[in-house]
């Protein structure tokens, strides 16, 4: 498609569009499935703080009740699409959209006029024209980037790998789709180190794109994955379809992984209220009690946890419920 007015820059949707989607969590059907496990249950927090972090959203009633929305916000923070995804109970895709379309849809639908931002909007001569999460480059300017298809993938990327707080973690993005990587929206990540993981079957296309990338892109080191090429396992599939198959616990660090142990160990095992846990009351009791259950944590999971940890971990499970 060629623009009839090359000197026109795109406009970007209002903030108060992409406000309209934040909210209605509790029946956002990729968010539930996440917390109460499918497959796999994720700690409440950390699903939390890749919400907030990435800015989904939920379509809260129409057609599309309980989708999630992905906006992509370039750099600068201006948000250039909001890509809208239905999923089933097993986070497969069965929809999609874009939310400005759903807007004009209710306008039209109501026989008014649509209103001036959305007139202007339609004139962009592309909808998706930067990664998903490029608005947090600058947040993190240390971490090395993962670049996957999908904006699914890229959650699943934080909630097995760990969230960019750290510089040693990954920062996940999302392209879009396969062809979406190109030499127009990977220039943001030019002097960053970027590791490449492409789907299944596109390891070849996005391999090309790397070596002309390293070469248009100078001081950026940029390698591919090929984890999931030639996967049986994930044959046509993604990252996001070969880490489901994962218990995220062995991904986890010691604490973070300590913590779903007690949430674990007191909803299917024990009941909290039989144990005293107060240091200040009942210090010699609390002292007993924690040595028990550090030391039923470390026999099930053959871990070697000291009981301070374990009380450590206890208030965070505590705090999170």
């Amino acid at each position: 498609m060629v623009n009839p007015n090359p000197q026109r820059k795109d406009v970007s949707l209002p903030v108060e569009i992409l406000q309209q989607t934040l909210s209605g969590y509790e029946n956002n059907t990729f968010i539930n499935n996440l917390v109460k496990g499918t497959p796999h249950p994720f700690p409440v927090e950390k699903v939390g703080k890749i919400i907030s972090m990435y800015a989904l959203g939920t379509i809260s009633n129409g057609f599309r009740k309980g989708a999630t929305t992905f906006p992509y916000i370039d750099i600068n923070g201006n948000i250039t699409a909001i890509q809208v995804k239905e999923f089933d109970n097993n986070n497969h895709t069965t929809g999609q959209g874009f939310y400005h379309s759903m807007v004009e849809y209710k306008y039209n639908h109501a026989g008014k006029a649509l209103p001036g931002w959305l007139v202007e909007y339609n004139k962009n001569e592309k909808r998706v024209s930067c990664f998903f999460g490029s608005h947090l480059l600058n947040k993190y300017p240390a971490n090395t980037i993962a670049l996957v298809e999908a904006p699914k993938t890229a959650i699943y990327g934080n909630l097995y790998f760990g969230l960019p707080d750290t510089p040693a973690n990954y920062l996940w993005l999302a392209v879009y789709n396969k062809s979406s990587l190109t030499a127009e929206r990977f220039k943001v990540l030019q002097g960053r180190n970027v590791v490449l993981f492409p789907d299944d079957n596109a390891y070849n296309e996005w391999g090309k794109k790397a070596t002309e990338f390293q070469k248009l892109f100078p001081g950026t080191r940029i390698k591919i994955s090929d984890l999931i090429e030639g996967n049986g396992d994930v044959k046509g599939g993604d990252l996001a379809d070969f880490l489901v198959k994962v218990n995220p616990v062995e991904f986890m660090d010691t604490e973070e992984r300590l913590t779903l142990l007690i949430k674990k160990q007191f909803t299917e095992r024990m009941k909290i209220g039989q144990w005293v846990i107060d240091p200040v009351h009942f210090p010699e009791l609390t002292q007993y009690n924690i040595e028990i259950l550090t030391q039923d944590i470390n026999q099930r999971h053959c871990m070697n946890i000291a009981p301070q940890e374990y009380l450590i971990s206890f208030n965070h499970y505590l705090k999170s419920n």
